[in-house]
């Protein structure tokens, strides 16, 4: 089970598709975040990197579980 995990793992970070797919949409909800009011904005750079990280994370969970 472990080697399954480790090989899809591999085939996620190592394929564009998935990085342009990430990239794209932490950009278009940092884009909806930045109509918030200023008070609700602390760092761009901070919610862009939590994005970044949830939206991996995430994918590479349905990976593993075959969700997708």
């Amino acid at each position: 089970m472990k080697s399954k995990s480790k090989k899809i793992l591999k085939e996620i970070l190592t394929d564009w598709k998935h990085w342009f797919g990430w990239l794209l949409t932490t950009g278009a909800l940092i884009l909806v975040f930045s109509f918030l009011p200023s008070e609700f904005m602390q760092s761009y750079i901070k919610i862009g990197l939590t994005t970044f990280s949830v939206i991996v994370i995430v994918d590479i969970f349905k990976h593993i579980w075959g969700l997708q």
